[in-house]
């Protein structure tokens, strides 16, 4: 049976119940409350596995475009909250770029392995404002039509939009991500 005492002047007194480790050790041990220390034991990983999305290209790529998911690690329990990110257990920072836990709405940069600030996505469709007459193409043209704001996909405009695209997602300020 080992036990850990504290010394002090006169006396020596049996240390608390708990877990005891050497700095910059890799293991550690516990002692008892009956203060028996028991065997070294490895320290737990202290990274978690989380799955993200990754883009090199810009943020409105990676929010506006579906990304195939890798598992990545992070110093802490929340995405959101770390301070690094990796790209293996043995804590390879991850490469510079921008990072996002799928469906989030936020996104990370990591620029020379500093990971930024929590950010909102951009919106990801093109607002168009446009004219409208259910009745003929002279009132639409000549009169005085309605209009209000549309929405069409990310990187199309009235003349490039797919067919249905405006009837489909009309008033929408959120359209689903692409897949590329």
């Amino acid at each position: 049976m080992q036990l850990i005492y504290i010394q002090t002047t006169h006396l020596q007194q049996k240390t608390a119940a708990g877990f005891y480790k050497e700095n910059l050790q890799t293991t550690y041990r516990e002692q008892t409350s009956g203060g028996v220390l028991q065997s070294a034991t490895a320290c737990p990983s202290c990274v978690t596995a989380i799955t993200l999305e990754y883009s090199s290209v810009d943020a409105t790529d990676l929010c506006c475009n579906t990304k195939p998911t890798a598992t990545y690690y992070i110093d802490g329990s929340s995405f959101d909250t770390t301070t690094n990110l990796y790209s293996d257990i043995n804590l390879t920072p991850a490469a510079d770029g921008f990072y996002q836990v799928p469906t989030s709405g936020t996104y990370r940069e990591q620029s020379s392995s500093t990971l930024g600030v929590v950010t909102t996505c951009p919106v990801c469709v093109n607002s168009v404002e446009l004219a409208f007459d259910a009745s003929d193409e002279y009132v639409l043209c000549c009169g005085s039509p309605s209009s209000d704001t549309y929405y069409l996909p990310l990187g199309t405009n009235f003349d490039t939009a797919p067919l249905l695209t405006l009837f489909i997602l009309t008033h929408r300020k959120h359209l689903p991500r692409q897949v590329v």
